[in-house]
Parts: C-alpha cells; sequence; structure tokens
C-alpha cells in the first residue's frame, strides 16, 4: 500500500523543480497580523524578498479585501470603525471600515493612537515638523508647528506636545491639551525633556529635564497635575531624601495605578581616582573572586552606570531608594501591579554561573515595601534565575525553587512562605531524560479570581492548587493528560494583553491548548476551573494550531489574537506540506481560512512521517523522516542526519526553505533529492556521547536497512551542541560517508576552562549545561577525553566540513581551529569556513555562500558530483574576497564508500 501511494505521488509530482537561490530569498512571508475589537476584520502583511510589503485589510464574514502597496505596521481604533496604517513613501492611509474607503495623506513621519478609549483622536507628524491632530469623529484638525515629540494618554482624554522654543532648538516649552475640552496650557518650558509618562488616571504627567545651567549630566525629574499652572520639580539634588552620592537617572519612568508614586532610577556616582603609583594596566586574577576577573571586567563599565531602584511618593513629597547595591540578580525588579506597586519584588547578585559549586551563597529574594523601605525576606539560596510572578492581585508571590523542586508561595499579609506542591503527586522533571541539571518547572497556567487558587503544570496534565496549603491540590483535567500522554496547557490571547490573558469565558471554561505526545498532533480542549474533570475535546488534527508551552527544542505556533469584544480569535495552522496560513474561529472547532498562500506547491517539496525503532540499549527510539515529493521507493536515495535534543514533537511544522545559518536547511536538501532524519536523543549524565551514539546509529541502521537508501551514501550534520555531536559522532563510526560540524565543541577540557563565553564560565556548560558531564574533568578524566574530538582523532576517517567564526561567543572559534589541526596534521579530509564578522549564526552574504559550500560538500560525497575547487585545491588567502573557488572545473568525483 505503501509502495503504491509513493508511485502515485512521482507521477503527480514529478515536473516540479527543485529550490533554488531566488526561490530562498523572495519566499512570502505573513507578518504583523491582528484582528479588530469586534472581530469583524483582520489586517496582516505579506513581505516577500526585498519588495516593499504589501497590507491588506479584509472582513471576517464578507468577501471584501482591501490591499494597500507599501503598507507598514497598522493600528485599528478602539471602535473598530477604522484601520490606519504608515505606507512607504512617507504617507499615512487611514481606511474607513464601513465605507470600505482609504484616504491617503502625503508627507506624514508617523502616527500614534491612544491605546485605549474609544477611538476618536489620531495624531500624525508630518515630514515638515508639524503636528495634526485628528478628531475622527466630527472630521475636524488642529495643526501645531515646530513640534519634536508628543504624546497620548491612554484614552485619549489629554495630549502633551513638546515644541521647540527658540530659534536654536534646543529649548522646549511642553503643552498640556485637555482634548475633551479643548483648553491648552504650557506647563513646562526649559531642556532636554525626555520620557514623557501619564498616570493611570491620565490626570498626572511625570517627565525628566535637565537641570538649570543645561549640565547634560544632570537630569531633574518633574510631574504637572491637570489643572496647575505648570509642571514643578518632583526630585532633584534638594529633594528630601535623595542621599548624597546619587543622581536622577533618565531611564524607566512609571506612576503606581493610584497615581500616588513615582518610580525612576537614581545612579550611582562614581567618584574619581587617581592612576596608581606605577601606573601600569594589569587584571589581577585571584582565585578568592566571586566573580572571575572577565566579567568583572565586561560589567566594569555597567558598574560606572549602575542603577537602583528609587520611588517618588508624592503626598509626602520625598524620594526613597528601594534597592541596595547588593541587589539586582538577574535583573530582577518587579513591581506588584495589582497591589498598587506596595511592594519591589528583589534579588541579591551571586555568581549564577558557578551557583552549583558546593559552598557558593546562592541569591536571596526580598519582598521591599515601597512606602517605608523596609525589607522583608521571602527565600533564601535561590538557585539560578527562578520561575517568580506576583499572583493575579497582588496577594502572594509565588516561584519555583530548582534546588528543592518545588512550588513556594509567599503570603504578603501573613509574612509566611509555604511549600505548596510537596503534596502533589507526580514528577516536575521530565522523567525521560536523564538530565544532571536541576530541572525547571513546567511552568504556570493562571491565577483563579481572588488569588483562591493558581494553577500549575506537570508534564502532562493542570493541578489547582491552594497557595495557603490548606486544602490538597487537585488534578483538574484528571489524569486525563498523563493518560493518553497529551500535553495541557491554557491558552493565551495575545490582543491587548502581552500574551498574559487566559481564555476563560464567563462561566469559568478555559480553552487548552494540546500537543500529542504519541502522534504529534495539535489542538484544543475545554476544562471549566470550577470542577475540572475530563477535558472536552474541541479539535485534535494532524497539524500546528497554536501551543502556548514548549516541551523540547521544537518551535511551536504560539500566536493567538482574540478580538476584544467578540468571542472571536485569529490564529494560524500549519504542517510540513501546508504553509502556516490565517484562520479565524468562534469556537476552536470549525476554523475559516482568512489567507491561502501555498509557495511550496511550484516546487518539489517534502514530506514529514514519524518513524520508530529500537535503539542499541532497547530504548524507543523516534524521529522525523523528512523525503521529496517525488519520492520514488525504486530509487536509491542519500540521506543525511540532522539532529539537536529532541526534534520530534515539531512533526508538523512548516519549515521555511532559507540559507543555512549553521544548521542545514531542511526543505533547501530535501528538494534537491536528499532524505533527512532528524533522531530525538536522549542522554546519559557523565557521558552525552554514549546516548549520541545510542540514538543517532542506531537510527543509520536502520534506515540502511530501507531499499531505498543508499548506505554508502549517508551523512551527518550539526550545529552548536549539535555540532559537538556531529564531532563525536566521528570518533565513533565509520559509517557516514562526510560530516559537516557548524560552531562545535571538540575539546572538553579546554572549553570547560573558557572564560570569554556569552554568559557564564564554560565549567557551567560543561559540567551543569547541555553537555551533562555532571562534575569536573580531574574526577572523570577518562570521560572527558572519551567526549572530546580531538583526543580520539586518530580514529576519525570521516570527511568533515566545519563552520567556525572568530567572533562566536557562544563556542570559542578555537574549538573548531584545534579540530582541524589536528586533522590536517594527520593529512585527514577536512575544511574549515571562518566567515569574518560573523558569530554563532550566520546572515545576509554569509548565510548564502556557506549553503552554496555545503550543498557541494554534501553533493560531492552523497552525489558523487565533482569537488568544487575551494575543496580540491582551496584557495589562496590572498584571493579572499576575489575569488570563490565554487567553480567544478578539475575537481575530482567521489566514489563512495
Amino acid at each position: 500500500m505503501t509502495i503504491l501511494l509513493l508511485e502515485c505521488e512521482l507521477v503527480l509530482f514529478a515536473q516540479k523543480p527543485a529550490l533554488d537561490t531566488a526561490a530562498l530569498s523572495n519566499w512570502p512571508y505573513i507578518q504583523q497580523e491582528s484582528i479588530s475589537p469586534d472581530g469583524n476584520y483582520v489586517c496582516y502583511s505579506i513581505v516577500a524578498g526585498d519588495r516593499p510589503p504589501v497590507l491588506y485589510v479584509q472582513s471576517t464574514d464578507e468577501p471584501f479585501r482591501l490591499e494597500i502597496a507599501g503598507g507598514g505596521q497598522a493600528t485599528f481604533t478602539a471602535d473598530s470603525k477604522r484601520l490606519i496604517c504608515q505606507v512607504a513613501g512617507d504617507s499615512l492611509c487611514v481606511i474607513d471600515l464601513k465605507a470600505r474607503r482609504a484616504v491617503f495623506t502625503p508627507g506624514v513621519a508617523s502616527y500614534q493612537l491612544p491605546k485605549a478609549g474609544n477611538g476618536r483622536w489620531l495624531g500624525y507628524r508630518l515630514t515638515v515638523g508639524e503636528l495634526a491632530v485628528a478628531d475622527l469623529y466630527s472630521g475636524k484638525q488642529e495643526n501645531y508647528g515646530a513640534v519634536r515629540d508628543y504624546l497620548f494618554s491612554n484614552t485619549g482624554k489629554a495630549l502633551v506636545i513638546e515644541r521647540s522654543g527658540n530659534l536654536d532648538g534646543k529649548a522646549v516649552q511642553l503643552e498640556w491639551v485637555d482634548l475633551g475640552g479643548g483648553q491648552k496650557k504650557v506647563v513646562y518650558r526649559g531642556t532636554g525633556l525626555s520620557h514623557l509618562t501619564f498616570s493611570d488616571q491620565e490626570n498626572r504627567l511625570a517627565f525628566f529635564a535637565e537641570g538649570v545651567g543645561g549640565e547634560r549630566t544632570r537630569q531633574v525629574l518633574y510631574w504637572y497635575r491637570a489643572g496647575g499652572d505648570s509642571a514643578r520639580v518632583m526630585v532633584d539634588e534638594g529633594t528630601m531624601g535623595l542621599e548624597a552620592g546619587y543622581a536622577v537617572e533618565a531611564e524607566e519612568l512609571e506612576f503606581s495605578p493610584d497615581g500616588k508614586k513615582v518610580f525612576f532610577w537614581l545612579r550611582r556616582i562614581r567618584p574619581v581616582y587617581p592612576p596608581t603609583r606605577i601606573g601600569a594596566s594589569v587584571d589581577i586574577w585571584n582565585y578568592q573572586d566571586r566573580f572571575l576577573q572577565y566579567f568583572q571586567l565586561g560589567d566594569r563599565q555597567r558598574d560606572t552606570l549602575e542603577s537602583f531602584r528609587a520611588v517618588y511618593q508624592v503626598r509626602a513629597d520625598r524620594v526613597l531608594r528601594l534597592e541596595e547595591e547588593t541587589d539586582g540578580f538577574g535583573g530582577m525588579a518587579e513591581l506588584n501591579r495589582a497591589g498598587n506597586d506596595n511592594y519591589l519584588l528583589t534579588a541579591t547578585k551571586y555568581n549564577s554561573g558557578e551557583g552549583y559549586f558546593k559552598g557558593v551563597k546562592r541569591s536571596d529574594m526580598y519582598l521591599i515595601n515601597t512606602d517605608d523601605g523596609s525589607r522583608q525576606i521571602i527565600g533564601r539560596g535561590i538557585f539560578f534565575p527562578p520561575f517568580t510572578q506576583y499572583s493575579q492581585e497582588g496577594r502572594y508571590v509565588l516561584w519555583y525553587d530548582q534546588i528543592k523542586r518545588a512550588y513556594f508561595a509567599y503570603d504578603i499579609s501573613e509574612k509566611v512562605c509555604r511549600n505548596i506542591s510537596f503534596r502533589i503527586p507526580f514528577p516536575v522533571v521530565d522523567e525521560r531524560d536523564g538530565y544532571s541539571v536541576p530541572p525547571t518547572a513546567f511552568g504556570c497556567g493562571m491565577w483563579l479570581p481572588g488569588d483562591s487558587a493558581v494553577l500549575l503544570y506537570d508534564q502532562y496534565d493542570i493541578w489547582k492548587v491552594d497557595p495557603r496549603g490548606r486544602r490538597l491540590p487537585i488534578n483538574l483535567t484528571a489524569g486525563y493528560g498523563r493518560k493518553h500522554r497529551v500535553a495541557l496547557r491554557c491558552s493565551y490571547s495575545q490582543q491587548d494583553s502581552g500574551g498574559n490573558e487566559v481564555l476563560v469565558d464567563d462561566k469559568g471554561g478555559i480553552i487548552l491548548c494540546a500537543l500529542d505526545e504519541k502522534n504529534k498532533s495539535n489542538g484544543f480542549y475545554r476544562i471549566n476551573w470550577h470542577h475540572g474533570g475530563i477535558p472536552e475535546l474541541l479539535q485534535m488534527d494532524d497539524a500546528l494550531y497554536y501551543f502556548s508551552g514548549s516541551l523540547s527544542y521544537s518551535s511551536f505556533p504560539n500566536g493567538l489574537w482574540k478580538a476584544r469584544d467578540a468571542e472571536r480569535y485569529l490564529l494560524r495552522k500549519q504542517s510540513s506540506t501546508e504553509y502556516p496560513n490565517l484562520f479565524i474561529t468562534a469556537d476552536f472547532q470549525s476554523f475559516k481560512p482568512i489567507t491561502s498562500l501555498q509557495p511550496q506547491q511550484e516546487f518539489n517539496w517534502m514530506r514529514s512521517g514519524l518513524v520508530r525503532w529500537t535503539t542499541f540499549s532497547g530504548h524507543r527510539g523516534e524521529g522525523i523522516l523528512y523525503r521529496p515529493e517525488d519520492f520514488n521507493p525504486k530509487k536509491k536515495y542519500p540521506v543525511i542526519f540532522n539532529y539537536y535534543e529532541r526534534l520530534s514533537e515539531g512533526l508538523n511544522n512548516y519549515l521555511y526553505p532559507t540559507y543555512c545559518r549553521g544548521r542545514m536547511n531542511i526543505p533547501w536538501f530535501v528538494s534537491r533529492g536528499y532524505l533527512v532524519f532528524c533522531p530525538d536523543i536522549y542522554y546519559t549524565p557523565g557521558d552525552p556521547g554514549a546516548g549520541i551514539y545510542d540514538y543517532v546509529v542506531s537510527a543509520a541502521h536502520m534506515m540502511a536497512a530501507k531499499p531505498w537508501v543508499d548506505r554508502n551514501r549517508m551523512g551527518i550534520q550539526g550545529h552548536s551542541f549539535a555540532g559537538f555531536e556531529t564531532n563525536y559522532l566521528i570518533t565513533r563510526t565509520r559509517l557516514f560517508a562526510a560530516a559537516a560540524s557548524s560552531a562545535g565543541v571538540s575539546d572538553m577540557v579546554s572549553q570547560s576552562g573558557e572564560a570569554d563565553l556569552a554568559s557564564c564560565a564554560g565549567q557551567f556548560f560543561v559540567e551543569y549545561g547541555q553537555y551533562r558531564m555532571a562534575v569536573p574533568y580531574w574526577e572523570n578524566m577518562e570521560a572527558y577525553l572519551r567526549n572530546s574530538a580531538v583526543f580520539q582523532v586518530k580514529k576519525i576517517a570521516t570527511p568533515l566540513l566545519i563552520l567556525h567564526n572568530r567572533q562566536d561567543g557562544a563556542v570559542p572559534w578555537e574549538q573548531g581551529v584545534e579540530l582541524f589541526t589536528a586533522l590536517r596534521r594527520m593529512s585527514k579530509p577536512v575544511w574549515l569556513l571562518q566567515y569574518d564578522d560573523e558569530g554563532h549564526n550566520l546572515g545576509g552574504k554569509s548565510a548564502v555562500d556557506y549553503t552554496l559550500r555545503l550543498t557541494q560538500y554534501f553533493d560531492h560525497y552523497l552525489k558523487g558530483q565533482p569537488e568544487p575547487r575551494w575543496m580540491s585545491v582551496g584557495v589562496s588567502a590572498r584571493w579572499k574576497g576575489i575569488d570563490d573557488g565554487l567553480d567544478l572545473s578539475g575537481g575530482k568525483k567521489s566514489v563512495g564508500k
């Protein structure tokens, strides 16, 4: 049956061309999608290549679609009557959705709408420096000259305009406009205005300006209240509570929800010290340093501008610095906005990159009272940045402790911390993988009204948990997820909420997104948070709609837009053979298409299938096989194995054809006649290579037994961590005819000793991160040597193409050079590509060049094509940038294994 189906496909698809560079450069992408508040219209842009984008506005009920060439970012007005967009060529387009008519205004640089409100007001700056404020209800418009900046209040009750105050353009005046009553008032004159910020009540404004005398290093915080004569100084050098040695920093600025506090940052003024007696510039590395000198030097510039969160209390007219110099771990400085910002959550600094060392003092978490500055410790010895959040109404702080493997809730009023998950009978780690890092949590779904309970995830199900610990946790989904191996998560709307609003109806019904671990299908269920039970199935399909979590290294579509005033939702649907088009749904059971792009149908595309086998160690193996659309089971195909941790959950992902940035692009190679197989890999702490060999090589043996696979033409390719896996594999087997590794570790010992990685020292990555070595090399040198390609280089017989760039901040360039020079020393076939000004991944012309070279490399070893000249004889450095060596003239043909 399978063979007949494949032969049928051959007849249907044999004439389609393979993907080429023109197709990659001009592939269409749908971007900037949104839905009107009433749900009756959607807008989106389609971008392809270097051509200007095309904006579409489309009815969700009727056959109406309007096309705006060059249309950029677009915004529906709050009343759903209009769509406003900027058009390439300095034009503004206002689309009347009722009349279905577009009006263009030339010479417009930018536009702005109130974030909420009734859709009445529109502001736009003309290229001649004027501001036009349009009343969309009456059609009237007022212009203001010499405008530098402007800002609407949240619903459009007020508008502030910054205008040049004199001919030199340095002095400015700030004008307050009451849009309801029409009154105007100049409330400030001065220089250096920035960070205009309204209170939620829209009757107060705060901003920074330069101090008297125009000293640019001195910032003053001003505020204005509607009805007052002018803005007054809120914080300057003489304000009560401002400590000596600190100055106002013109950074983030925000009011508390009740408008009684203004939060800002203070900058520590560093004293100027004379140079040392000798004057030598030397780094002094001391074993007792809490941070390596490398990281201290990287922080040196930041430390000179180190900022601390502070509050200005309006009624008391005083400043209170909230954070101390020991605070600031992971940038944590969160205000509980649901509780009127009465508390600031922060944590003490510590060396998180070495926090797993025994004896290292880890971070302590504090709540700082923003009324009096008092500090309350709520958690001690927290490892690494924890999952942390305030409850919905600000009564609790919730976090996950990786060391204790438990959720904790701190009751702010009772000042009590409770372990709220210790009675939950489920593992909080992925039980399939022996990862050596203390596991992270699967996450929090939502808080129920009144902070009465919080929904927490395990691997499959959702639990209703009492933050006070008085009631036992309830499995809200009644174990359905675990029983059927379906991961269930809450669905979140991105409309006006930043992706944080759970889709809940008035009766407590929650829309859940689901991912089936068995067949990788995706869809939706419904559950009621009041009583729970077996979830109601709405839709499950062999496609990808939406999934709010991430269970592996696969990427999932997570865009879901709800109409603000209607039960209508905009989302995408995709599969490996179906472009991610936009759909509308009201019930998550029926889905109406909005777009119908299918560019892959013009080319020899691919099919994906789930394959299972038994590994050498007896474990169940699972992976994705990608084969060409014109697959012919009577032919023998070369196969490339491509991997990165676990990817099979992305079976139904639509893989865009792009240039290879480090990892090979699967559609590109499949379209050109290759099979690509992506096996999932599970690891053993202390010996990651064992799992790599067990899963990848057993998968290769399984594939080699297929009658349509050329067992002598099999290759491997991997990027970053998978580059390490590629380097390792060729030390263990001669099964592969060619290997390509990009940005991969080859020497575990030297990688462990690296200090100049992007985020922390190499010891963390090697012992405690993806490499899973579990102990330092001096405690298990044999395992380090066994897992390092450079120490096993005598066993390598597979040709290797290495990509590694000098600017790589994740894996040092020397890792690639070590392996290259060792193989070169032994006269084994190896090539190293290094692209100037590129880092861990490639972009632009470098990605185009690498795609061509990687294709030529595999075409030579897996298809028997002639060697290009850059492989056969090389390109001298004197011809760099002049001669690319891509021609095939004079190259030898490969005869296979």
